[in-house]
């Protein structure tokens, strides 16, 4: 396997197993937290709601439109 190491912008091989070792030992390592469902939608419409909203992020044109 050939990445890119963790500092600098070097590549580094490493064997395929030792990769996914890493990867396992990184995610187990920092928590994530695996979901039953993809959670990206609902935040888009969070993010898009609060945009929508503001009167001072994006201010609106006389006509309403932005």
């Amino acid at each position: 396997m050939i990445t890119r190491a963790d500092r600098g912008n070097s590549p580094v091989i490493l064997p395929k197993i030792q990769y996914e070792s890493k990867i396992s030992d990184f995610i187990r390592t920092n928590k994530f937290l695996v979901t039953a469902r993809d959670p990206t939608n609902t935040f888009q419409s969070k993010v898009r709601k609060v945009i929508n909203s503001s009167k001072t992020l994006i201010p609106k044109t006389p006509n309403g439109n932005m």
